[in-house]
């Protein structure tokens, strides 16, 4: 009988197991994201008067 070995999806990965073009990717879109809300993040409120 084969023994599987039971890994935890919660649990942290090793450093070996990284994608680091992954990682940038996640990162870039992540920036991207941000910019193109840029214009949502200003805290001015315009008051009618």
């Amino acid at each position: 009988m084969k023994e599987t070995k039971h890994i935890s999806a919660t649990a942290p990965i090793r450093n070996g197991e990284r994608y680091i073009l992954l990682d940038a990717l996640r990162g870039l879109a992540l920036f991207g994201i941000c910019l193109a809300n840029w214009g949502e993040f200003d805290v001015r409120i315009e008051l009618d008067e």
